[in-house]
This record gives C-alpha cells, structure tokens and sequence, in this order.
C-alpha cells in the first residue's frame, strides 16, 4: 500500500482567506509590478488564458511551459521579457495582499505535530502559481515548506486541479496508490471530487468551505478543524 501520506490543500485549509478580498487585490498589484513592460488591459487579458490553458494541461509539458506559450502568443511577451519581474513581485509587493488572509494558529500546531510524528505530507495547492508566490503564501499562514515532502507549482507539475490526473501525477512522485493517501482541503470539486476520483480518501473543511458548483457533499466524510484532525490521526492510526 505504501507508507501513509496526507495531502494539504492551502488556501482556506492551511491559510485563512477572503478568496474574493485577495483576488481584487491580487490583480492589481500585478499588473502595476509588470506596467513599465507590458499594457495593463493586455497583461490581465493574456494572464487569464494562460492560466484556463494551465488548468486545462493535458501533461505533456510542465504547466510553467504552458503558461509561457499562451501568455506569449496574446500578449508578444515572453518569459525572458516578464518571469523575473513576476518572481520578483512575489517577494516583495505581493504582500500588499497579505491583509485578506489571516494566519491559523491551529493549523501551524496541526502541522508541527504531524512533523513530531514524522508524518509525510505534501502541499498539494493548485499549481497555477511559481514557487516563490506559493512560498510567500506559506509565510503568511506561519508554515515552513521544509515541513513538506514536496511542494506542488507551476514549476514542477503538469496537470491542475480539478483535474484527477493531479492527484495521480502526485501518487506517482510518492511511489504510493491511493489506499494510503488522503487529501485535506476546502473546495468540493477541486479537493474532494478529483482527488476521490483518483482513488485518494478526502476530507472537506467546512470552515471556509467552497462548492461554487453547489455540489452535493453526501457521502463525503466532512466537517471542522476538529473534526479535520480527528479524521487524520484516525488515518493515521488505521
């Protein structure tokens, strides 16, 4: 079966956020780090193409690949003309965003003691962003990517969520089947749906639960951040 493994999702799981509040803060100041080198109407209009593109990689090519060849063909920019300005904002005026998230103290005690147990986790947060914008977001939320096996970015994955084929991508980087991993995380189709689909046991936090599709939940063990924990340490006892 292989050794036992949880999956995290980030945002609304291990990160508190307004998703709405960070999105209209978000696009904003990105597109004000890129102004000097590329139209900000044009920017926001090749980003979002590049990034339903992501989502749709079929994995033939890292999604970081994917994302450079569709935001180049509408914007006539390419990587070398943005990727370091883009990385760069990542660590520094990204944090004007930071005031719509908000730190889980239990979620940093959660994952500090699953490390005591030398548990083996991934942050499996959708991988539509680099690394560096992924890092900072774990800053935020008082976590060290070091707790993680690995991390899942745009740099290092080829499918997306709501795709299964995520999750199978990352069951095959573990050397595990599904039977010994389970996914933690708040959105029903993204977290729940696709990881089942690919034969990972999910638990679905209620707290900052999101089923934009108004999914039905039935069937699907569900609940609190207590009730979150008790489903993990019940796993990893099992």
């Amino acid at each position: 079966m292989g050794r036992k493994t949880i999956l995290f999702d980030l945002d609304g799981t291990l990160l508190g956020m307004d998703e709405g509040a960070f999105v209209a803060k978000y696009f904003p100041l990105l597109k004000d780090a890129v102004k000097d080198i590329i139209d900000g109407d044009l920017f926001e209009r090749s980003l979002y193409i590049a990034l339903g593109d992501v989502v749709a990689n079929d994995g033939r090519t890292l999604n970081s690949d994917r994302f450079w060849a569709s935001f180049s063909a509408v914007a006539e920019k390419g990587k070398s003309d943005l990727d370091s300005t883009i990385r760069a904002f990542y660590s520094g005026a990204f944090d004007g965003a930071r005031d719509t998230c908000w730190r889980k103290e239990r979620a940093v005690d959660l994952i500090r003691k699953l490390e005591e147990r030398d548990t083996r986790m991934v942050l499996a947060t959708n991988p539509i962003f680099p690394w560096e914008a992924t890092k900072r977001r774990l800053e935020w939320a008082g976590i060290d990517s070091s707790s993680f096996l690995f991390v899942t970015t745009m740099d290092n994955s080829s499918f997306s969520k709501p795709n299964p084929l995520y999750y199978r991508e990352i069951l095959s980087k573990l050397g595990s089947d599904g039977g010994s991993v389970i996914m933690v995380g708040n959105d029903a189709r993204e977290d729940a749906y696709a990881s089942s689909q690919a034969g990972i046991a999910p638990f679905i936090l209620t707290d900052q639960l999101l089923n934009r599709d108004s999914l039905s939940l039935d069937g699907y063990p569900k609940g609190s951040f207590d009730e979150m924990e008790d489903f993990i340490f019940r796993f990893l006892k099992s």
